[in-house]
Parts: structure tokens; sequence; C-alpha cells
């Protein structure tokens, strides 16, 4: 699997227990979506969740690096607008967030990388200006 495929797999997993468990904060960890990690594995999901952080979709507490463990994690305002957005102009279409779930679920990797793609896709010029300067 390659870097951008880690980073789907682990942002859709991350954005759905986020999402799941909101408002309240919750312990993740890269065994809870994969109990049979490697170095590889805790490396990639830790740099998700730090970009992720980075960029203001998610907040969290503190992180295990070698245990790929991040506690007290919640999803931020930007992060919570994103997944509740219902894409295109149909009122009763799936939301990100739902199209996330889906994608947690099925481990198909197509519609992790549709799921990824409608999220970041979703992402107006307005919520990417000033996204370097949420408070971490």
């Amino acid at each position: 699997m390659s870097n951008m495929d880690d980073f789907d797999r682990y942002a859709v997993f991350i954005f759905d227990d986020l999402l799941t468990a909101f408002p309240q904060d919750s312990v993740l960890g890269v065994q809870d979506f994969e109990p049979e990690r490697n170095f590889e594995g805790v490396s990639s999901f830790v740099g998700t969740a730090q970009f992720l952080r980075r960029e203001g979709f998610i907040h969290f507490e503190g992180i295990s690096e070698t245990g790929g463990i991040i506690y007290g994690a919640t999803l931020t305002m930007k992060g919570l607008t994103l997944l509740r957005r219902v894409p295109g102009t149909v009122s009763n279409a799936a939301s990100v967030g739902d199209k996330i779930a889906q994608a947690a679920k099925s481990l198909s990797k197509e519609a992790i990388k549709a799921a990824m793609g409608e999220l970041f896709n979703s992402v107006s010029f307005d919520m990417l200006k000033g996204a370097s300067d949420v408070a971490m």
C-alpha cells in the first residue's frame, strides 16, 4: 500500500470514530483499526492524525507516537462542519460523514478513496483560509 492509501484509510477511521463519539473526547489507537499493526502502520496512523490536527480538522490532548495512541481526540468545528456537509444541491443526499462511515464499515479501498475524495473536494477556499492559524 502507498502512503496515500494509508492516509485515506486512517483518516476515514479517525473521522468515523470521532463523528460517532462527538461531542465526547475519544482515545484512538492504531490497534483499533489494524490489530496486526507494524511500525509503518503506527507511523502512518500518527502522521495522519498529526496532519488532520495541523490542518484544523481534529484536536487531541496527547499522542503516543511509539504506541500509536491518541488521547482526548475530538472533531473541531471545522471538522464537524465538513463531515455534516451534504454535497451538491440534493437535500436528501448522504452527508460526507455518512459516506465516511459507510467506507469505514466496508473496508473497501475504492469506497475509502471515494469518501476521502469527496471530503477534500467539499473543502471550500473559505475553510482552507487560515487553516494553519487554528490553535492546537
